[in-house]
């Protein structure tokens, strides 16, 4: 996956360009990193492509919205546009969580961090997976040497062998989904390099939550605590 600048910014025009405006910059870089004048020069030859890129990035409707929209890119291939989806649809749910989560108690959540952890744990599961099924394969392998070895009379078509197999094969399948699966994840991962996020005012409102709790806890003692949410605004006051 190949990871390039804003279309703008390689063509050296605002975002509110017209197509007159995009045109012209682009003949104008173009002659001056044409490979006739370049003499070989690799990084001129990176940046032609570069240009290029942006370019047909800048003149196509459709994919520029689409790169607008959510980051898609015309070098991306079908991994990363399915990465793109569900790190999207992540992205909407946490937005989701928030709009509707207890606003009476103030938390401190980094997105990107519960969204690594997230994709963490599921390439974790997904492993996990692939193992459970390499040895089921192992050991289906084994009974089918086994049952071939026992059947000294059988039909062209052992329905023995076949079911044996079939369940191999459908093993393989599930194999190759779970690692295709990690392989999206990974690239969400790769995504989420572009972002960092850290809200200083939602974590100061949390610690101070964090902390007028045990305040009041340490001066009411254990047999008022029943009022504790109460005193905090939580949702239960009346």
């Amino acid at each position: 996956m190949v990871r390039k600048k804003s279309p703008h910014i390689i063509l050296g025009v605002d975002e509110d360009a017209d197509e007159k405006t995009i045109r012209k910059a682009y003949r104008k870089k173009a002659k001056e990193l044409h490979p006739d004048r370049n003499n070989g020069d690799r990084e001129k030859e990176k940046a032609m492509i570069d240009l290029n890129y942006a370019y047909k990035l800048l003149t196509d409707p459709e994919a520029f919205a689409r790169f607008k929209a959510t980051g898609d890119r015309p070098e991306y291939d079908s991994i990363d546009r399915e990465a793109l989806r569900i790190l999207n649809d992540l992205a909407s749910s946490f937005i989701d969580h928030m709009i509707d989560g207890d606003a009476f108690r103030p938390s401190y959540v980094n997105p990107v961090e519960k969204i690594e952890k997230k994709m963490t744990e599921s390439i974790s599961e997904f492993e996990s997976k692939i193992s459970s099924s390499e040895k089921r394969i192992k050991k289906l392998e084994k009974l089918s040497e086994k049952l071939k070895k026992g059947f000294k009379k059988a039909p062209q078509i052992n329905l023995f062998l076949t079911n044996v197999k079939t369940r191999i094969d459908a093993l393989n399948n599930e194999i190759l989904y779970f690692r295709k699966q990690i392989e999206i994840i990974r690239r969400i991962l790769t995504f989420l390099t572009e972002y960092e996020y850290f809200n200083e005012d939602d974590k100061k409102a949390a610690d101070e939550y964090v902390n007028v709790g045990n305040r009041l806890l340490e001066k009411s003692g254990p047999r008022d605590c029943s009022n504790l949410t109460r005193k905090l605004g939580g949702s239960n006051a009346r």
